[in-house]
């Protein structure tokens, strides 16, 4: 009879311990996704953030060779989505997940120059509006010159 009762607890026990991991596992959300450019290609490398807007939790990932990212186990909220790489424009996005949500959200970078040369920067310097940005070209004068001594000879 004991054995019996024994044998029965151990088995409700089992039940509860097995069943209650499942149940926490059923509570987390997920987002995935792939990143590529204008053309389609996939772009590896991507930093991807993903931002809980209740919480202000921040998880980071980046893209693998593939182009995909994964956020796994994130908490039910609403997300705020960054995608950014040096030379493509940053691309955004949100997502409200509810429990045990799985969410695709895919991405495409444009190429972005970020370049901060001055507007006359590529034009002829004779050509430049203010005189001041201009260098006067006179010819050298030979007692100014300095020449440097040869590397073959040897000097005492």
């Amino acid at each position: 009879m004991k054995l019996i009762i024994s044998a029965a607890a151990i088995a409700v026990l089992l039940s509860v311990i097995c069943v209650v991991p499942a149940n926490g596992q059923a509570e987390a959300a997920s987002i995935s996704g792939v990143v590529s450019d204008s053309s389609g290609n996939l772009i590896p490398g991507i930093t991807v953030t993903a931002t809980n807007r209740d919480t202000k939790s921040v998880a980071k990932s980046m893209t693998n060779k593939d182009g995909m990212y994964n956020f796994a186990n994130l908490q039910p909220g609403t997300y705020d989505v960054l995608v950014s790489l040096i030379g493509f424009g940053n691309e955004r996005a949100q997502k409200p997940l509810k429990t045990g949500e799985s969410a695709q959200l895919n991405f495409t970078m444009k190429i972005v120059l970020r370049a901060t040369y001055p507007k006359n920067f590529f034009m002829n310097p004779e050509e430049q509006p203010d005189s001041r940005l201009r260098e006067k070209s006179r010819p050298a004068d030979r007692g100014s010159m300095v020449i440097p001594p040869r590397q073959d000879r040897t000097y005492r």
